[in-house]
């Protein structure tokens, strides 16, 4: 349960240059009550996007409960994020930190339920967006249809390298072990 687990290739060609098609040619919208500085492209906004994600759920479900040699439930595969030049996310964890005040940001409150981070990717056409755990000194350069994931707990921080051209695309998903 302590590992950082890389898939490359999720993601068939084609249903990655529809997402990418998607992304190019839908307005990005923002949250409007301030928690979320990125823009987000919502699976409600038009049917394509949550039928071609909907195809990758299972894979990436299993990725995760065969690396982690558990079952788990999830928050949901419901949007794309974008981050574009000067978007960053500095060291947080996604899991139970709020004592902790040396790791920075917590996402989405510091949910306590959350034992696996999980990250999708799309597009590699922009410079800076790395994925940096500083305890493991990793950098990992995504992919397009790459997949990663990694334990929520306090001994995974990460953040995300300074966006310095084009538009990061990416789904984040959480998932609890159920047993």
């Amino acid at each position: 349960m302590d590992k950082i687990h890389v898939t490359k290739n999720i993601i068939n060609q084609k249903d990655l240059e529809q997402i990418l098609a998607y992304l190019k040619n839908t307005p990005v919208t923002f949250d409007s009550t301030g928690y979320s500085p990125f823009g987000v492209y919502h699976s409600n906004d038009n049917p394509t996007l949550p039928q071609l994600l909907s195809k990758y759920y299972n894979t990436i479900k299993k990725i995760i409960e065969t690396s982690f040699d558990c079952k788990v439930y999830d928050e949901g595969l419901n949007g794309v994020v974008e981050m574009t030049v000067g978007d960053s996310m500095p060291v947080h964890v996604d899991h139970g930190s709020a004592l902790n005040k040396s790791v920075g940001l917590k996402t989405g409150a510091g949910y306590p339920s959350r034992d696996i981070s999980s990250v999708f990717y799309y597009n590699d056409d922009y410079e800076g967006g790395e994925i940096y755990f500083p305890k493991q000194d990793l950098l990992i350069k995504p992919e397009p249809g790459m997949f990663i994931c990694f334990p929520s707990k306090d001994e995974f921080p990460h953040q995300v390298k300074e966006v310095k051209r084009g538009y990061r695309w990416c789904s984040s998903m959480f998932w609890c072990i159920s047993s």
